[in-house]
């Protein structure tokens, strides 16, 4: 199983993903580090151009860096991935991996505001960084209008550590349930499961 967590600056999504899916067998792996890795890679640069080498690479072929960075990924093992922020980068993951999850992190502004105040980057206003943000969620070439279609199941940055873990273990039973469903669909199915099958 893999889930992707989405959400705004300071919303916790982070702090939350690298505490609690451990709780329940899930590694984690941020997207900005396999991103670099693969800048690196490719270039033998470690500077900090790795997001515009991202941004050229996902504008030229989608599919094929979005492939790349899951391919850094076991395939077979409980996962989560820090962080996607692009409807259409949502909708290619989903494609080449069936069993994925979105869910989104939402904190109230004045927490993030905050949150905000103690990061490095707070001379900058973090509104300006949001705007960029909700950009990416709205990305036109995508089938959706918006990243948050997408999201089977929603955290809150204000909510106890004990709440959101208890959400955390609701949130996987039904994807658990969810991914049932499917399988039985396609046993009850024979032409969609000779397609998918044709399609691996």
């Amino acid at each position: 199983m893999l889930i992707c967590f989405t959400g705004l600056h300071a919303a916790g999504k982070s702090f939350f993903v690298n505490k609690v899916p451990q709780m329940f067998g899930f590694k984690v792996y941020d997207k900005k580090e396999i991103v670099k890795s693969l800048y690196y890679k490719e270039t033998g640069k470690t500077d900090d151009e790795w997001n515009k080498w991202f941004g050229q690479k996902f504008e030229e072929n989608p599919e094929a860096i979005i492939r790349e960075i899951l391919g850094c990924m076991p395939q077979d093992e409980d996962i989560i991935l820090d962080a996607v922020h692009s409807n259409l980068e949502w909708e290619l993951i989903h494609q080449i991996m069936p069993n994925s999850h979105l869910a989104v992190f939402i904190t109230p502004k004045h927490l993030r505001e905050e949150r905000w105040e103690k990061r490095e980057e707070s001379q900058r206003p973090m509104d300006k960084y949001d705007q960029s943000r909700l950009k990416y969620w709205h990305n036109p070439k995508a089938e959706s209008r918006c990243l948050l279609e997408h999201a089977s199941w929603s955290f809150n940055g204000a909510a106890s550590d004990e709440l959101n873990i208890e959400s955390f273990w609701q949130f996987i039973s039904y994807c658990k349930e969810e991914e049932k469903e499917i399988e039985r669909e396609k046993s009850n199915n024979p032409v969609l499961t000779l397609r998918m099958k044709k399609d691996k």
